[in-house]
């Protein structure tokens, strides 16, 4: 009898310390699905925001930047906060530049596109 009574007072404390710890509230987890649809947008927005910012990085652009009084990496870090509207607007008129022509006007006009959304964010 002696020994149950030794046994179970060693057994109690540590059995109501994990009672007490058990009946806290705990956090709960929540978790959705994600469809597929929706990693296929995120893959093509991802694009369309490495596609604006290579194309922010070319010299001739970075130049008519600067003549602008806009400096890369400033224009860079508003790029990077536009919003996914803009950023598909502005990768669409980037993807309407004729391919291997080197149009002066139609980069500058897309700069100043990029600027003036630039502008409007501040």
């Amino acid at each position: 009898m002696n020994s149950f009574r030794r046994l179970s007072s060693v057994l109690v404390l540590p059995l109501a310390l994990a009672l007490v710890v058990i009946s806290f509230p705990m956090v709960e987890a929540r978790a959705g699905l994600v469809t597929t649809e929706r990693v296929i947008e995120q893959r093509e927005l991802d694009a369309k925001r490495t596609k604006v910012a290579e194309f922010l990085s070319r010299e001739a652009v970075r130049d008519q930047m600067q003549a602008m009084g806009l400096p890369a990496d400033e224009a860079a870090a508003r790029v990077a906060s536009l919003s996914d509207a803009e950023v598909t607007e502005i990768a669409g008129r980037i993807d309407a530049i004729p391919a291997g022509q080197q149009s002066t006007t139609t980069a500058i006009i897309i700069i100043l596109l990029v600027v003036v959304i630039l502008i409007l964010l501040i």
